[in-house]
C-alpha cells in the first residue's frame, strides 16, 4: 500500500473508532468530520469504517460539487474558520480529521478542538506547524497517542506527520 493510502486509511481507522488502538475509547461511530477535504479520500475512508455521516469543508468550489456527489457526505463550501457555526450546529462529532495547507490551522485549532471530538487525526505537512496545530488539541485536553511521519514524496525533503489523539 502506498504512503498517501495508508495514511488515509489508517487516521480514518483510528477516528472512526475501528482499530485496536481505540475501541474501547469514546462513542461509536457516528458523526465525522472531514476539514480541508479536498475531493474527499478520508470522507469515503470514514464511511467504509462506519461513519454514519460525515461533514466535509472545503474551499474549492470544484472539490465541494464532488464532495456533493458522495452518498452520506453533507459537503459545506468555504474556509474552516468561517463555518464553524455550521459545524457547532451539526453536532459533536464522534471523530474529525483535519488536514490544512501548510501554513497549519492557526487560530482555528482552538475553535476544532472545542468542538468535543471523542476522536482527531492531524495530517500536516509542516512538522513545526502541525506541533502547534497539536498543541491547541493537548491543551484542551486531548491525549496524543501516535504521531506517525509519512514520507509521501520520495527523494524530496518533505514528510507528512500524522498526529493521532483521543479526548479522556
Amino acid at each position: 500500500v502506498g504512503g498517501a493510502a495508508w495514511l488515509v486509511e489508517h487516521a480514518a481507522a483510528f477516528v472512526a473508532g475501528d482499530s485496536g488502538q481505540n475501541k474501547e475509547r469514546g462513542p461509536q461511530p457516528g458523526l465525522g468530520f472531514d476539514l480541508y477535504a479536498g475531493t474527499g479520500a478520508f470522507a469515503r475512508a470514514l464511511l467504509a469504517h462506519g461513519m454514519r455521516e460525515v461533514v466535509a469543508v472545503e474551499v474549492a468550489d470544484v472539490s465541494v460539487q464532488a464532495l456533493s456527489t458522495i452518498p452520506r457526505v453533507r459537503a459545506i463550501g468555504g474556509r474552516v474558520g468561517d463555518v464553524l457555526d455550521q459545524l457547532r450546529a451539526a453536532g459533536t462529532p464522534a471523530g474529525l480529521v483535519v488536514d490544512p495547507p501548510k501554513q497549519g490551522l492557526k487560530e482555528d485549532a482552538a475553535a476544532l478542538a472545542g468542538l468535543g471530538a471523542a476522536r482527531v487525526a492531524v495530517v500536516s505537512c509542516d512538522v513545526d506547524n502541525g506541533a502547534k496545530d497539536v498543541k491547541a488539541f493537548v491543551d484542551a485536553g486531548y491525549v496524543v497517542v501516535e504521531v506517525v511521519p509519512v514520507d509521501l514524496f520520495p527523494g524530496s525533503a518533505e514528510v507528512e506527520v500524522l498526529t493521532l489523539l483521543w479526548l479522556p
